[in-house]
């Protein structure tokens, strides 16, 4: 469609040509908002048309495919925010956080008006009445592939935030489950009592699922190593965390070989985690880990610096980190 062909375009223009283009950004992120819009509107039309076929497994796949689109184009305004943000910082000569955001709002105000409508959808396909039917998983039918392993950071009382990310795994997995939690004993505490909540309400969720928990702060490799870091380094107890997961090859049980490392409360997995598993075989020998950077695939390509990747989401080959 005629959007489609605007969109790819201007993926290529920033890709090739000139990524740090503001009135490009400007017209992918409007472009991306109204895209994700059109295709929202076509499904709830059809959601309405289809009442009773809700728990068809097409209605599923359709509705995970536009929240992916409606959560793209979300995340494209929000870049072209930060783009015009840094934009204008070095037209005055100022770094970013030097800057007054409020002098870039004019700029931004109406892909604001995009953003609001897109996240309107996204609250109505998560929370709204169409969100109801498929939100709760079935029972999973497990593969006979391996056992995944996730490594999850609970500082405090972060598990009623933390379960919206673990819930979109369970929704969609194919395989087994062996979770860490990294943490606090209060965040391990609460985040027990929220698997014991989930367990009550919806017992076949948690279908070949095991926890393991590890308190970083009692640990005694961590206190060795908190012990030497310059307090600037970890200021606070979820940085504390966050830094242990780049050491869970002294953590984890030697018969762990394999291990997705993940933000809790701002990341959804729309597909299933197995997939995310098997990029690890994909990997060089030499190669200890997978991340994603925050710029565009063809961008990183080129050139991606270790302060640019993203490490919300970290695909470690512990074995290997061992040796």
């Amino acid at each position: 469609n005629t959007l489609g062909e605007i969109y790819l375009l201007l993926e290529t223009f920033l890709n090739f040509l000139n990524y740090d283009n503001v009135d490009a950004w400007e017209l992918i992120a409007h472009t991306a908002g109204k895209r994700a819009l059109a295709e929202y509107n076509a499904f709830t039309s059809f959601a309405e048309d289809m009442a009773s076929h809700f728990d068809s497994e097409s209605f599923r796949q359709q509705k995970f495919h536009v929240m992916k689109e409606i959560n793209h184009a979300a995340h494209l305004i929000e870049n072209f925010f930060q783009v015009a943000w840094y934009d204008h910082s070095r037209q005055i000569g100022k770094s970013p956080v030097e800057t007054d955001i409020n002098e870039v709002r004019p700029r931004f105000e109406n892909a604001l008006k995009v953003y609001q409508v897109v996240q309107n959808a996204a609250d109505t396909l998560l929370y709204d009445a169409v969100a109801r039917y498929g939100m709760i998983p079935g029972t999973p039918r497990l593969s006979t592939a391996p056992e995944v392993v996730l490594v999850l950071t609970v500082v405090g009382p972060w598990a009623s935030v933390g379960i919206v990310t673990f819930w979109s795994i369970l929704r969609t997995r194919s395989t087994p489950l062996r979770v860490f939690i990294f943490g606090d004993q209060a965040g391990i505490r609460d985040w027990r009592a929220m698997m014991r909540t989930v367990k009550s309400a919806t017992p076949h969720v948690m279908h070949r699922l095991r926890f393991d928990y590890i308190d970083i702060f009692q640990h005694p490799r961590m206190i060795a190593y908190f012990s030497r870091l310059p307090s600037e380094c970890a200021a606070s107890n979820m940085s504390k965390a966050l830094y242990a997961r780049l050491l869970c090859h002294e953590l984890l049980p030697l018969d762990v070989e394999r291990a997705i490392a993940m933000d809790l409360g701002d990341i959804l997995v729309f597909e299933d985690i197995l997939g995310l598993w098997e990029e690890g075989d994909h990997l060089q020998p030499d190669e200890l880990l997978a991340a994603a950077s925050h710029r565009s695939q063809e961008e990183s390509l080129r050139q991606t610096k270790p302060s640019e990747l993203n490490g919300g989401v970290v695909l470690y080959e512990v074995s290997r980190m061992r040796q």
